[in-house]
C-alpha cells in the first residue's frame, strides 16, 4: 500500500493506494476514510492542459462514488508519481 494525500471539499484527506494491471489497464485501489475501498481508473486527458481525467472502475459491489471525489483522489495519486 502507497501512502498518498487528496484535497476534497477544502479539507486534506490521507488515505493509501494499490496499483494493479488489468487485461493491459491500470486500476488503482483505494481507501476511503470509512475504511471502504474502491477503484478507479484514468481515463484520458483534458485538452489544452492535458489534465488526467479520473473515473471510477465499479467493480461488483462498489458503491458508487461522486466524480468530485473520484476526480480529487486521482489528482492526489498523480502528485506521488505514481507513474514514473
Amino acid at each position: 500500500m502507497i501512502p498518498f494525500t487528496y484535497q476534497y471539499k477544502g479539507e486534506t484527506i490521507e488515505s493509501l493506494f494499490a496499483i494493479s494491471v488489468d487485461k493491459g489497464d491500470v486500476r488503482i485501489k483505494v481507501k476511503l476514510t470509512t475504511d471502504l475501498w474502491f477503484t478507479i481508473a484514468p481515463f484520458g486527458f483534458t485538452a489544452p492542459g492535458e489534465k488526467i481525467i479520473w473515473i471510477q472502475s465499479n467493480k461488483e459491489g462498489e458503491i458508487v462514488q461522486p466524480h468530485e471525489l473520484v476526480q480529487a483522489i486521482g489528482e492526489g495519486i498523480e502528485a506521488t508519481g505514481w507513474e514514473k
